[in-house]
């Protein structure tokens, strides 16, 4: 059913068609059940089967085996490797929220002022994005990679230091659960996948929205909280138990 949160009269209409042409209505994560069920879909038909990871693609393609190789990864777009950095990986779009990041980054950089922030992606809000920076004094400290490969991204994510998704609407979120994988410590939101990962305690989840959320939980993250290192220690165990994808495919056989 999309991302129009707003467009009351089209949910009711899918659920409508939902109920009368499906047998079954997978959700791909428990709030997305949640809006299947408030748009007036049956509860008997309603059940919650994730995207599968392939989690060990995303570990190949990081290739975790061997960081030495750090700084001349860092290097090769443009990063110091002498410094930390704050990796967002999203296409550029309104619901990405690149630009509430950049808020709440520019309230903590004096603080941390060996941290940088380093976009990958490239889309409708990249130039708001960019002249946003500028016009925070960010423009030394943040680095807009543009698009990058899947290969890429991972291998990059991978020696870098933490990871930053703020997106205000999504259906599932790649790029929260991935990053999960690389043991990386995470700031999410309670959107999309948001809400089982806030279950398990394996990522820093807040509310969307909401800069002083974002400012509480990225202090969090780039301070190191025991707390956040706790979570980095079980989080990869969780990505390849929860979204196997045996298991999910197991899951969508059993719904005969």
């Amino acid at each position: 059913m999309g991302h129009d949160l707003d467009n009351v009269w089209v949910d009711r209409l899918g659920a409508l068609l939902l109920n009368l042409c499906c047998d079954r209505v997978a959700a791909l994560c428990h709030l997305e059940r949640r809006r299947l069920s408030r748009a007036g879909v049956r509860a008997g038909k309603l059940t919650v089967i994730h995207n599968p990871v392939d989690w060990e693609a995303v570990l190949a393609m990081a290739r975790l085996d061997d960081l030495s190789d750090r700084p001349a990864v860092l290097s090769r777009y443009g990063l110091n490797s002498t410094r930390r950095h704050l990796i967002c990986a999203a296409s550029f779009q309104p619901r990405k929220r690149q630009d509430l990041l950049l808020r709440a980054f520019a309230c903590v950089s004096n603080d941390f002022g060996d941290w940088d922030l380093v976009f990958c992606g490239t889309g409708s809000t990249l130039a708001e994005g960019q002249d946003l920076s500028r016009r925070l004094g960010l423009e030394s400290r943040t680095h807009f990679l543009g698009a990058l490969s899947n290969q890429n991204t991972m291998e990059l994510a991978a020696r870098t230091d933490a990871v930053a998704h703020l997106s205000c609407i999504d259906t599932f979120g790649y790029s929260m659960v991935e990053p999960l994988l690389l043991a990386k410590p995470a700031l999410v939101t309670r959107v999309g996948i948001g809400y089982e990962l806030e279950q398990a305690d394996v990522a820093t989840v807040i509310e969307p929205d909401n800069l002083e959320a974002a400012v509480t939980g990225l202090r969090k993250i780039l301070q190191s909280d025991p707390q956040v290192l706790d979570r980095v220690r079980r989080a990869p165990a969780f990505v390849r138990e929860r979204f196997d994808v045996n298991k999910i495919a197991q899951a969508l056989l059993d719904l005969r």
